[in-house]
């Protein structure tokens, strides 16, 4: 098909788009194959303690639970140089700790009250290895029977301690200045799903940590707040936009085209190919062995799926250039500059 033919067939009418260049930046999201991910990332060691990230469920008052509760929550320890450090610091009546501590660094996850280590979980018992993968923590302070008891991934453990003359409780991830009692050796974590039940297993509390404020997020149950600090939210990188990387190209007129199933853009000048995968978030650059594009004032590049090469079409001259990727070669061997006499159209690629 010529282009004056494809031009009769699908240009009715023009639409005028205008695109302005200062550098070429990409972001990309696909809704059907990328997940929307939730949590909080916390900041450890790699930065200054100022800078390290606190979650505090208490921040107002603290949850008055006599009869106990039970916490949940989803949690990940990345991987860095340090992986030790507070997960979870829970304070009772103001006088006793209950400390979540990673210590990855030597296989274990240890589970503290006051200064006495009660619980211990060594990395071979559990079914995953919890650097850089997901895991479900269950903690459960049982008044009735004076226990506390920890669970990862359904492994269980408890230990007799008395707990039944505790019913004020603060709840804090991470970072936190509480006098007496304050923190600021972060492990490398991320949390999400936080919930709380109360002794009758009702749900309490509910933190998804998604949505969220200026350091604030607020619970799915009775929309109460839980205060941040320096915290780093996956759902932004959904959110926000982000410069993936910069292609310079010199000079006037580059081409630009989108492969749609393989997330590849395409920017060409004179003879050369970068190709910028977003999956991968790498460039790759050809030299054409052969030939050129046409040399255009304006961007009438196209990506042929079925065939996979790119296609540029001039109007003026009713002709076709195609650059195979196998080959390297462009089918064009003319370098006369045009101006087309159809500036502003829209571009469509059937199939």
């Amino acid at each position: 098909m010529t282009v004056s033919e494809l031009t009769n067939r699908i240009v009715r009418n023009t639409t005028l788009l205008l695109v302005a260049f200062a550098e070429i930046s990409f972001v990309y999201a696909d809704d059907v194959e990328r997940k929307i991910e939730n949590g909080l990332v916390f900041n450890s060691f790699m930065v200054e303690k100022d800078y390290r990230t606190g979650l505090n469920l208490t921040p107002d008052k603290p949850f008055s639970l006599s009869d106990g509760f039970t916490l949940t929550f989803d949690l990940k320890i990345r991987q860095e140089v340090d992986v030790f450090g507070y997960i979870l610091r829970i304070i009772g009546n103001g006088t006793t700790n209950i400390d979540l501590i990673s210590n990855f660094t030597y296989n274990n996850m240890v589970l503290v009250m006051g200064d006495k280590t009660l619980l211990d979980f060594k990395t071979k018992e559990l079914d995953v290895n919890p650097i850089g993968t997901w895991i479900k923590a269950e903690l459960k302070v049982d008044a009735d029977n004076n226990k506390l008891e920890f669970a990862v991934n359904g492994l269980r453990k408890s230990a007799d301690y008395n707990v039944d003359d505790l019913n004020k409780f603060n709840i804090y991830f991470g970072v936190n200045n509480t006098i007496d009692f304050a923190v600021t050796d972060v492990a490398p974590l991320v949390v999400k799903n936080v919930k709380i039940f109360d002794s009758k297993n009702r749900l309490f509390r509910y933190w998804k940590l998604d949505k969220h404020g200026e350091g604030v997020v607020f619970d799915e149950c009775k929309n109460a707040k839980a205060t941040v600090t320096n915290g780093i939210w996956e759902i932004n990188n959904h959110a926000e936009w982000k410069k993936r990387t910069t292609i310079t190209i010199s000079g006037y007129t580059p081409q630009i085209a989108f492969d749609r199933l393989q997330k590849r853009i395409f920017v060409v000048k004179k003879n050369i190919v970068s190709i910028y995968d977003a999956n991968k978030n790498s460039i790759d650059t050809l030299i054409a062995k052969q030939g050129m594009p046409f040399y255009l004032r304006i961007n009438q590049l196209l990506y042929d799926q079925v065939n996979d090469r790119l296609v540029m079409y001039d109007f003026t001259r009713n002709k076709l250039a195609r650059f195979d990727f196998k080959t390297q070669i462009w089918t064009n061997e003319q370098d006369t500059f045009s101006l087309p006499h159809f500036m502003h159209h829209s571009k469509y690629y059937d199939e």
